[in-house]
């Protein structure tokens, strides 16, 4: 698939698969395909997903007349049935479409001992953005998955930010953001994928440094603004910190100070992972001119609601007035990325130098050049191919 991104120099990105089989009772036995890939998380911490339990890890089934391939992308709990991804991780890529979602989460039935779960969708239950084109000029990219028998409904959600609260976030960008020097963290990412030891389906988190608008806008491309894309960047110059494959669809989450001593600590979803620039192939957020974008949910909240309107027999849907009670077991942001860097064996603080080659089902392609020093990718690189060659149902 080719995505057109506007006024930046863009480059052919692949993704490097890695060779390990994943085995569970919906999927049955799936090989990945290949040999190598880059960090989910650039420089985070291996964590459990009772810290973050609102994330989910998405395999995603895509098939035509010649078999089926399968992706990786996460997503985020926001309802008892509803999770909010991003459109690239669903949407049809040539002859393939994509017919049935394994969504793994963690489920609090018995709230002394959660389990993980997978839940499935299949077609009907999950509607990418009609807006959406497959380029960044616009945006767009989100997706929701609808499940009406609230598999959800024992875990852990988290609630999306509103306009105050976004207004609220950009003004602590704008007060503590300064350009080209490291800078305080303020929000958070995380996501699965192949991490630095070739552990495939690791969840880990990373601290970044939230961008104003202003800046945004000079950093990204035409249509791409600071309103409807939330810039990040590495917290510090010299460590990527960062996301990376494995890492679309994922959450990005902010502290409302105002909601800090509330039983959810005050954390809400504020974006969906959607690109990164990249230096010689490698995804890179560190520098001035380097950052990862994340699609705004409130800035596309009637999109998505008009998606879940539509999955839901025709309901009316409002991501920002649910019924719901919202609590963690510890705050998901009390951490450090220095301390837990180096306590962590398979997260150093070294810059990520691997090179991802090309794969002829990613191709981005320029239209307009100039911009900025740093190539600017769509987190395709989030979607790990994988071919099945065996299932047991």
């Amino acid at each position: 698939m080719k995505f057109n991104i506007f006024n930046k120099a863009v480059k052919t990105f692949g993704i490097l698969l890695c060779a390990c089989t994943i085995s569970n009772s919906a999927v049955g036995s799936i090989e990945v395909a290949s040999s190598a890939i880059s960090p989910a998380i650039l420089n985070g911490v291996d964590t459990d997903l009772s810290t973050v339990p609102y994330q989910v890890r998405l395999t995603i089934q895509k098939s035509s007349d010649s078999g089926s391939k399968y992706y990786l992308c996460g997503g985020s709990i926001i309802d008892d049935g509803v999770v909010l991804t991003a459109a690239h991780c669903l949407e049809d890529e040539g002859s393939y479409a994509t017919t049935r979602i394994y969504i793994y989460y963690l489920d609090y039935s018995d709230s002394s001992n959660p389990t993980q779960q997978v839940a499935q969708a299949t077609v009907g239950e999950f509607e990418v953005n009609p807006n959406w084109t497959g380029s960044l000029s616009g945006s767009h990219d989100t997706a929701v998955i609808y499940l009406s028998s609230d598999d959800f409904a024992n875990a852990k959600k988290i609630k999306v930010a509103d306009s105050d609260e976004m207004e609220a976030m950009f003004q602590e960008f704008s007060s503590s953001y300064v350009a080209n020097q490291d800078n305080s963290t303020n929000v958070m990412a995380s996501g699965y994928g192949k991490d630095e030891d070739g552990v495939t389906g690791t969840l880990q988190r990373v601290l970044l440094a939230g961008i104003p608008t202003d800046t945004c806008d000079s950093l990204s491309s035409d249509n791409v603004s600071g309103n409807n894309i939330i810039c990040v960047q590495s917290p510090t110059t010299d460590t990527n910190f960062g996301i990376c494959s494995g890492d679309s669809g994922g959450p990005l989450v902010w502290q409302d100070p105002d909601h800090a001593s509330d039983d959810d600590y005050g954390i809400r979803l504020v974006g969906v992972a959607s690109y990164v620039t990249t230096d010689s192939g490698s995804c890179r957020l560190n520098g001035q001119y380097y950052y990862g974008g994340y699609t705004s949910i409130n800035f596309f909240k009637s999109e998505i609601n008009n998606a879940v309107y539509n999955l839901n027999g025709g309901t009316n849907y409002d991501i920002n007035s649910l019924s719901l009670s919202y609590a963690f077991d510890s705050n998901p942001m009390a951490f450090t990325n220095e301390t837990l860097a180096q306590d962590s064996d398979s997260s150093t603080k070294s810059s990520n130098t691997s090179t991802d080659s090309s794969n002829s089902g990613s191709e981005a392609t320029s239209s307009g050049g100039g911009g900025s020093n740093g190539w600017i990718v769509l987190l395709v690189l989030g979607m790990v191919t994988m071919i099945r060659r065996r299932c047991n149902h």
